[in-house]
């Protein structure tokens, strides 16, 4: 994902993620940019790793979004991951996942620009 402080993506709303497990890995250094940083709305502050740094969280409990680069560009790779709850059967996770994004606060739609 490119965040440029000069046209196209800046930031990213507030949102919760579709999975269990979220990563932001940092492919540039903190000096190629200002700003940036992914907010962590509970801690009220914006985490940024040096490159290769990788900021790991709840991604469908954590309300977190993507801080306006304000110079420079950031780059970052970002991932997701699903785990099924132990001792659940197919649609037992199913449901658990269903219950979990309908508990969502907005309906996010991810429009990355690479």
């Amino acid at each position: 994902v490119r965040y440029d402080s000069q046209g196209g993506q800046r930031h990213l709303p507030l949102h919760r993620d579709e999975s269990t497990h979220s990563f932001t890995i940092a492919l540039n250094s903190l000096g190629e940019y200002e700003g940036g940083g992914t907010y962590i709305s509970q801690l009220q502050t914006s985490l940024k790793p040096e490159r290769g740094g990788v900021v790991s969280f709840r991604g469908s409990d954590l309300l977190h979004g993507g801080d306006p680069v304000i110079r420079g560009t950031r780059y970052i790779i970002v991932a997701f991951c699903y785990a099924d709850f132990a001792g659940l059967d197919k649609e037992q996770n199913q449901k658990v996942k269903k219950q979990k994004l309908e508990n969502c606060s907005s309906n996010f739609s991810f429009e990355f620009q690479f």
